[in-house]
């Protein structure tokens, strides 16, 4: 998660004097798809959630115009996901997984790069900790919470 807090709010900086109509539509239909897909405890159930996430991701990161950026995001993509997965929990935190890509899209269509960015780090951050204290809540009490 660290990497992807230094990879992608610099994309979304860079999305944001790239936006169009087009990618617009895209990233709205990300999250339509989010709101409207189940978030059950088995990968068969989040699938098309966690195809939707990644789409949302990688377009901002293909609109940044750096290919190093688009690289470092492709290297890093699913890891958040693969965490849920061997969690067993499915996807707890879609209102507010959604909510935040609704303010990183607002940022992009206003055209706002550093707006843009700070949305997409608080997004980062916040799955983190979600992240980590999901995974805390089946692990005994003396044991370290996982680094994410």
């Amino acid at each position: 998660m660290e990497a992807r807090r230094a990879i992608e709010p610099m994309s979304a900086r860079l999305a944001a004097r790239h936006m169009t109509v087009a990618l617009r539509d895209e990233l709205s239909r990300t999250i339509e798809v989010l709101v409207e897909t189940p978030t059950g405890p088995t990968f068969r159930d989040y699938r098309p959630y966690w195809e939707a996430d990644e789409l949302f991701h990688r377009l901002i990161a293909e609109h940044s115009g750096n290919p190093y950026l688009l690289s470092a995001h492709t290297t890093l993509r699913g890891h958040v996901q693969r965490f849920r997965q061997f969690g067993g929990s499915g996807i707890t935190d879609s209102d507010q997984a959604i909510a935040e890509h609704g303010a990183i899209l607002l940022a992009l269509e206003g055209g706002h790069p550093a707006q843009a960015a700070k949305a997409m780090d608080r997004h980062l951050l916040n799955v983190k900790r979600r992240a980590v204290t999901e995974s805390a809540r089946g692990v005994p009490e003396s044991a370290p919470a996982p680094r994410v």
